[in-house]
Order: C-alpha cells, then sequence, then structure tokens
C-alpha cells in the first residue's frame, strides 16, 4: 500500500481539460475543470480520480497531448453552444492537426 500511495499525484484540472505526468498531457472529462484529481500510474496505464470516483483511463504514452475523444467533443460543445456545427468532425480536424503541429515541431 505504501507504493501505491507514493505514486499517486494530485492536480487541480485546468481549463484545457489536461493534467500532466511525466512530461505529457491526459484529459478528464470538463465537468472536472478546477476540481482536484488522483493520478494513478498503474504498470502502463494511467488512472484518473474525483475523489473515489474512477473518471478515466489512459494509456501512458510519450506523446505530449493524451485527449480523449469523447472529453474534446465535450469541451467543444460547451464553447460552441448550440450553433449548427458538426462537433465530431470539427473536433476529429481540430485533433489531426495538433498531432501534425506537434509531429512538425518534434
Amino acid at each position: 500500500m505504501d507504493t501505491y500511495s507514493e505514486n499517486v499525484i494530485i492536480q487541480k484540472v485546468p481549463p484545457t481539460l489536461l493534467v500532466q505526468y511525466q512530461g505529457s498531457g491526459y484529459s478528464v472529462p470538463s465537468q472536472f475543470i478546477n476540481k482536484r484529481v488522483r493520478l494513478v500510474p498503474i504498470s502502463d496505464k494511467l488512472y484518473i480520480y474525483y475523489n473515489t470516483e474512477l473518471i478515466t483511463i489512459h494509456q501512458i504514452t510519450n506523446n505530449k497531448f493524451n485527449y480523449q475523444k469523447n472529453h474534446y467533443q465535450e469541451a467543444l460543445r460547451q464553447v460552441i453552444g448550440k450553433k449548427d456545427v458538426d462537433i465530431e468532425e470539427l473536433a476529429k480536424e481540430n485533433l489531426s492537426l495538433l498531432e501534425n503541429l506537434i509531429n512538425e515541431i518534434g
């Protein structure tokens, strides 16, 4: 149990939805912005909790940004509102542009 508690990281979720672990950002759902979450790395997975609730799991990677598509779409929906926009397509395009930019900077 001591090893488990030593590896737990507590962070406040920023507006980008990305909590930081080993130099990489991992997304959480937008309702957790400004809330404290616990990051628990176990093997090659990052488990993220709010209080005792498991809110998401990510594969640990070397990628700078690790957005889960549904987290990003939800945040876009809140920003854009009820406008007649294909959120799924916009999210796909934005995440693709972000990935291309990161690869170019690399």
